[in-house]
């Protein structure tokens, strides 16, 4: 990430969630604790770079990383999809300093306006691509902004995570607290992360940050876009039984499935609503699935 591109940082503004925030992959955030952030540090050489594209060689050996949005040998039904949903989307993943637990359904309400600070123009070709197909996907309004964004795509490398959890050290606030937890996950747990910031009914999502390391390249990290992205929008939770999906911890898959944008689809569907329990939320699925199947999108 560049002087320039930090300076845009500078610049961010992100409206602040009403109510306390609440975790996604790692802690809640308000995005607005990044206002005043100064320009800093450049990009420099890591051997994180080496090891990722090492890992990515090595998944891939093993038939991971795949490419294939509707494989073959992995089909399932009504039953897995309304299964599946309820474990992604009424949980969040346990990270180094999180346990997992149960949550109400989320998902955004208001229009999402995303700015990509850092990375190159394939990079923001590449964010740009992918919200467009979650747009399509759910329905939800998205768009591209240069300023009062509400998610914040982040591309920083070793150094210059660092230096924004240090700088965030130096604010108050839980927000802020939350935030530092986001950027300091360690490049060995996870190349990528983001977090989503509630709005005061602590199921609306008004804000969400998305970091990918920028020592990932090719595949992963398109991964990287794809699955941050996808969880953004309120699928909060990975499941070792959910397939085929990118919704996994097992890296089989690289690119959201159409599986998964089923349960994107299933996420946004009017039946449901922010805040629903597992409970209320299941009783509705196989309406929400007939629906779906009426007007050709499953």
């Amino acid at each position: 990430m560049s002087a320039k591109a930090f300076a845009r940082l500078a610049r961010y503004r992100s409206p602040v969630p009403a109510g306390a925030p609440a975790p996604r992959r790692a802690a809640g955030l308000r995005l607005a604790v990044l206002i005043g952030l100064v320009a800093l540090l450049g990009a420099c050489g890591s051997p994180i770079r080496t090891e990722y594209a090492a890992y990515a060689n090595r998944l891939q050996a093993d038939n991971h990383l795949r490419t294939d949005r509707a494989p073959r040998d992995a089909p399932y039904s009504d039953r897995d999809l309304q299964r599946n949903f309820l474990a992604i989307a009424f949980a969040l993943e346990q990270t180094s300093f999180q346990e997992a637990r149960k949550k109400r359904l989320s998902r955004w309400q208001v229009p999402i306006r995303y700015l990509v600070v850092g990375g190159d123009r394939q990079d923001v070709a590449r964010v740009d691509a992918m919200m467009r197909r979650l747009a399509k996907i759910t329905g939800h309004p998205i768009r591209r902004v240069k300023k009062d964004s509400n998610l914040l795509v982040l591309f920083a490398d070793q150094q210059e995570r660092q230096q924004v959890a240090r700088y965030l050290d130096h604010l108050s606030g839980p927000g802020a607290v939350a935030l530092a937890q986001v950027v300091r996950i360690s490049e060995y747990e996870s190349p990528c992360r983001g977090g989503l910031g509630y709005g005061s009914d602590r199921s609306s999502i008004a804000s969400a940050l998305v970091i990918i390391n920028d020592e990932t390249s090719g595949l992963l990290r398109q991964a990287c876009i794809e699955e941050e992205l996808s969880q953004a929008m309120g699928l909060t939770n990975d499941d070792p039984d959910v397939r085929p999906s990118i919704f996994n911890d097992d890296q089989e898959f690289a690119l959201l499935t159409d599986h998964d944008a089923i349960l994107l689809r299933m996420l946004y569907h009017p039946l449901l609503k922010p805040g629903m329990t597992e409970d209320q939320a299941r009783r509705r699925l196989g309406r929400v699935l007939a629906d779906l199947r009426r007007r050709g999108l499953r």
